[in-house]
């Protein structure tokens, strides 16, 4: 783990995570302005074997001195999206699985209780998304459809967990965060 401090604009390395993995999902809970509990987890990915894992990891910079091992998602997924909401739920999103299928799976974790539930799934299963939580909406944006460019898919406000295209993008492999009040939008080129 690499930590870089944009106030003196260095780099520094982090507690290690507790095995090496690549094309896992990433999230911070955060609330509306921008503040939130720190906490950071990592969702999924390949381990040294190429295989994908089903392991969920927390860890929070002021307080930790590891990281944690969650409860296991139930689906264990490579180079899914994930995202937290400002309620203490990790959502895990798309992604593929050991045989190379894509996923549309929602899997949402509970940290309050240790547990993982689901919600309705993506429209279309993808991999390689970029996944955000804002004002009550989790969208995931982009990614691998089979092979084609994928519409942003987001969940109307009143139906959480519900999806609906909401216009396209033009690159795969997208990422995608949000501040306080704008979704940034990072693709290749």
């Amino acid at each position: 783990v690499e930590i870089y401090n944009p106030a003196t604009n260095s780099w520094s390395t982090g507690v290690p995570l507790p095995q090496a993995l690549s094309s896992f999902g990433t999230a911070v809970p955060f609330n509306n302005y921008g503040t939130g509990s720190g906490t950071i987890y990592v969702v999924g990915g390949y381990n040294n074997s190429n295989i994908c894992v089903n392991s969920l990891y927390s860890f929070n910079p002021s307080t930790s001195t590891s990281w944690a091992q969650l409860s296991s998602t139930p689906t264990a997924l490579c180079n899914l999206g994930a995202a937290a909401d400002d309620a203490g739920h990790v959502f895990a999103v798309g992604g593929s699985d050991n045989s190379g299928n894509f996923s549309g799976a929602v899997e949402v974790y509970n940290s309050t209780n240790d547990t993982w539930g689901s919600v309705a799934p993506l429209p279309k299963p993808s991999t390689s998304l970029g996944v955000t939580w804002r004002g009550g909406i989790l969208y995931a944006i982009d990614g691998i459809i089979s092979g084609s460019y994928p519409t942003c898919q987001l969940p109307p406000p009143a139906a959480k967990g519900l999806f609906a295209p909401c216009g396209p993008l033009q690159e795969f492999n997208t990422n995608g965060f949000t501040a306080p009040t704008t979704l940034y939008v990072f693709t290749k080129n």
